[in-house]
């Protein structure tokens, strides 16, 4: 897998897509909804906005979380219930999904 962050495209709860920078190993899990595709035609994702993201829980206890792309992907909505995360000694290790944060748009001027 790639290192670092790529642009991808966050689909909001409206249908809107916008583009956001994501770690890019999260990215290409299909599960996780997000797309690459159209990202120079999308603006970016505001500021003051917070997207959806799942929370999760680790083998060792420790708490996780991940944004997620779309709303209809399978991480949301509880087709999958977990995602990979990476230890400080480079090793995946596995989270169960045990919440959802819905996203926070900031309503327009």
């Amino acid at each position: 897998m790639g290192r670092g962050f790529t642009w991808n495209i966050y689909t909001d709860d409206l249908g809107r897509p916008w583009g956001l920078q994501v770690d890019d190993d999260f990215a290409q899990i299909p599960t996780s909804g997000w797309s690459p595709a159209g990202v120079a035609a999308a603006f970016p994702f505001p500021r003051a906005w917070l997207p959806r993201r799942v929370i999760g829980i680790d083998s060792q206890g420790k708490r996780h979380t991940r944004r997620v792309g779309s709303n209809v992907c399978d991480l949301w909505t509880g087709l999958v219930g977990t995602f990979p995360v990476e230890a400080t000694d480079q090793t995946t290790d596995t989270c169960v999904v045990i919440g959802r944060q819905a996203e926070r748009l900031r309503p327009g001027p």
